[in-house]
């Protein structure tokens, strides 16, 4: 009878776990997109550069469209570019 008892529960442990992911993965996860965001931010911020704030009034007013053809120095491109002078 006590066989019958791990094996329930074994099944019940391994069906939990193909549920869903447990409370302390969903945490480590959400910590490694956390830092990704922040590497992200910091690349932005470390290759801003002052001509691209010219850059994107230019964007912004004229063609919003064809953000992708106006070169940007700062590596993250348009996006990195409006973060970036959202941060410094």
């Amino acid at each position: 009878m006590s066989t019958t008892r791990s094996k329930r529960k074994k099944r019940s442990t391994s069906t939990k776990a193909a549920a869903g992911f447990s409370r302390q993965r969903k945490t480590e996860i959400l910590g490694l997109l956390l830092l990704t965001l922040a590497l992200l931010a910091a690349l932005a911020v470390v290759t801003y550069s002052s001509a691209d704030a010219d850059r994107l009034d230019l964007v912004r007013s004229y063609a919003p469209s064809e953000a992708g053809a106006v070169p940007f120095d700062n590596l993250l491109g348009v996006v990195g570019a409006t973060l970036a002078q959202g941060l410094v």
